[in-house]
């Protein structure tokens, strides 16, 4: 790809074929971490990029391109025509200058990381379980006195 071959990208190293620590090596040495998959679905990839400190950036392509299923701003995704044009190397370029505040700017994306065990939990207990969620300040209901005879 030819955006990878540019110097001003920096060190561009493909994540194929390699164990899970040196998966997690490599997330925890890159700064960022660009995903150009197709997602047709939540990938795990991009989130273990982002929980391990890399700033990541997806393809604006399937699940990609949904807010719920990736809640990152904007500037935190890309499209093929921003490969083409350089506006994908103008954003890498952008966050290497300051990659401290994109790393804070990506702090809730990894704080919804974080919560989503739990969550996944929670709906496989509604779903299969029949369990209702949990309201704030629900109270039990109270009996109508009516005993329908």
């Amino acid at each position: 790809m030819r955006f990878l071959q540019r110097p001003e990208t920096g060190r561009s190293v493909p994540l194929r074929g390699l164990t899970r620590r040196e998966m997690i090596q490599a997330f925890q040495a890159a700064p960022v971490h660009l995903d150009f998959g197709h997602f047709p679905g939540k990938d795990r990839t991009p989130r273990e990029a982002a929980v391990a400190g890399s700033v990541v950036l997806v393809h604006r392509k399937g699940a990609g391109a949904n807010p719920e299923d990736f809640p990152l701003d904007d500037r935190f995704k890309f499209d093929r025509g921003e490969v083409d044009t350089g506006a994908l190397n103008r954003k890498v370029a952008a966050i290497l200058s300051d990659p401290a505040a994109a790393w804070r700017a990506q702090e809730p994306f990894r704080a919804l990381i974080r919560r989503e065990k739990q969550q996944f939990e929670r709906e496989v207990r509604e779903v299969f379980l029949g369990e209702l969620p949990l309201r704030e300040n629900a109270r039990p209901s109270e009996p109508s006195g009516d005993s329908g005879t």
